[in-house]
């Protein structure tokens, strides 16, 4: 609206920007799946540093790799974890059960024996009629309909570690009585982390009742089909569809690695790995990879040419279509260090320490650096399952599995920056970590700051601001040094009278990284209002 102006002089107004800037996305955010000793099950929680592990999921357990692998990635400099607990029921469903003398059952929050140590109390402390007047004229709720109840979470020698109490509830269903914002069962399941009503009487428990957890158990371990779970019900590996955003993902083997273990039960089944590798490509996200116990074999052997990424069950081995492979990465061998548990050492994966060294990267050198070389040690590990050679290292490479090294003044260190897709026989345009990831964080970044468009007019107006957004956005890349050069195209030659009338506007971006120099092309698509 134009300044009304009342005497000579100067005016000043604001006036709207038609730009649209586009914001860098976070590209460190790793997801962990697998068991846990406690916590929700296929619920993404996310934490910030192992203490909240601890918190939420019980802390490191001995026959747990996960927890193991979650720690590894903290020590590695990782910020932000997404955590999605499976569990396999081995009788029942795992969770304790709390039974009063009346029909009240409680369950414990979650699966797991922590359940058999969560114990509840009824009283009636407090409540006379006074306290059950300002609930009679709007929920019909009486004195005798209240109770109040304490659950208390002990540890193995007796000591609270967590106690809750709530006041004045009812589990009364009749009438007006069932919107008392205080009934039992919605007071647990929107503020309790250590209990839920299983069962719920007509009439309330008596003063003084108490429950004690049974039957808690901490289950088997996972089948294939736990960690497929379902696309629809967003169970298994897709429970991660609950969250908005991870750029990593690790999916450590279930089992210790034990010397007593048959070691073709060390590894993640081919059927999972192959799952998740498709599922991170799906997401713009990057699948680490531990590798598989026959390589160690043949690496002891001296059968080193036997090894082949094929082998994993994921199609980046093979020169046919190989996109799903772009989006991983696996790195031999495995980690040596000392378990906190009981202080020896011992084998794990490595998949935690090497995504905590990627992220750790990706924040102090950006995400277009190679998450390599000697300034990409790897804390806590005492020594590597092999040594290998700089020949070994030459072979490996060029098949694209990266290697962990050690060498003096450094120790443990990453030495490979490949994805599936590098090996030399592939010359996949994709063949580096560091390049794939950029791409995956500019597609990322585009396609969240470009929502804007959609139902916009399809006119020159739109593709003149997104033309100034993308651009503006790829200019600040090129100034941080990820860029060698870029174009954006947005106009009448890509959108063509067709794509127009159907409602779509296409951005097409070509972005050039500093290494390799050539030209990647990306294309973003959204649907728009038809002129």
């Amino acid at each position: 609206m134009p300044i009304e102006v009342s005497y000579p002089g100067v005016y000043a107004e604001e006036l709207p920007s038609n730009s649209h800037s586009i914001a860098p996305v976070v590209t460190n955010i790793t997801a962990f799946v697998g068991r846990a000793i406690s916590g929700a099950v296929e619920e993404p929680t996310p934490i910030f540093n192992f203490q909240d592990f601890r918190r939420y999921f019980g802390g490191l357990q001995h026959d747990y790799p996960m927890s193991y692998a979650v720690q590894d990635f903290f020590e590695n400099g990782g910020g932000q974890a997404l955590i999605i607990r499976l569990f396999e029921p081995a009788i029942g469903r795992g969770a304790a059960r709390l039974s009063f003398q009346c029909p009240l059952t409680l369950q414990a929050a979650d699966p797991g024996r922590w359940g058999n140590m969560l114990s509840a109390k009824i009283d009636t402390n407090g409540i006379n009629e006074q306290t059950a007047a300002q609930f009679k004229d709007q929920y019909g709720i009486g004195k005798d309909d209240l109770f109040n109840l304490t659950l208390t979470l002990t540890d193995s020698k007796g000591k609270a570690v967590s106690v809750e109490r709530y006041l004045n509830l009812s589990v009364s269903m009749e009438g007006k009585r069932r919107t008392f914002p205080n009934r039992l069962d919605k007071i647990l399941a929107a503020e309790s982390s250590l209990a839920r009503v299983s069962h719920m009487p007509e009439t309330p428990p008596g003063d003084g009742e108490t429950a004690q957890g049974v039957d808690g158990d901490d289950g088997t371990y996972l089948q294939p089909s736990t960690y497929l779970g379902s696309r629809r019900a967003k169970t298994g590996i897709y429970a991660l569809d609950k969250c908005e955003l991870f750029n990593l993902l690790c999916i450590p083997p279930d089992r210790r690695l034990l010397p007593d273990l048959p070691q073709s039960e060390w590894d993640l089944p081919s059927s999972v790995r192959s799952a998740a590798a498709q599922y991170a490509a799906e997401a713009r996200a990057f699948y680490i990879i531990d590798p598989i116990s026959e390589w160690v074999d043949k690496a002891k052997r001296g059968e080193l040419s036997d090894i082949h990424p094929s082998q994993l069950g994921i199609d980046g081995g093979t020169p046919s279509d190989g996109k799903v492979g772009r989006n991983c990465a696996v790195y031999f061998p495995r980690i040596i260090k000392e378990d906190p548990v009981n202080g020896d050492e011992a084998l794990f994966p490595a998949c935690g320490a090497i995504s905590g060294a990627i992220a750790s990267n990706d924040v102090a050198c950006g995400v277009w650096n190679s998450p390599a070389g000697a300034t990409a040690g790897l804390s806590g590990v005492v020594r590597l399952e092999l040594d290998l050679s700089d020949d070994d290292n030459s072979h490996l490479n060029s098949l694209g599995i990266n290697c962990l090294r050690t060498f003096p003044k450094i120790g443990p260190t990453i030495w490979g920056a490949r994805t599936l897709r590098g090996a030399d026989a592939n010359e996949d345009e994709f063949q580096y970590i560091a390049i794939r990831r950029l791409c995956l964080f500019v597609e990322e970044a585009l396609y969240c700051g470009t929502q804007w468009a959609v139902f916009q007019p399809n006119n020159e107006a739109l593709w003149s601001s997104l033309r100034l957004g993308v651009g503006t956005f790829l200019a600040g890349l090129g100034k941080q040094g990820a860029l060698y050069n870029y174009t954006v195209q947005c106009d009448a030659t890509n959108n063509t009278l067709d794509s127009i009338e159907q409602g779509i506007v296409i951005i097409t971006v070509r972005i050039a990284p500093v290494d390799p120099t050539e030209f990647i092309t990306l294309q973003i698509q959204h649907s728009v209002l038809p002129v």
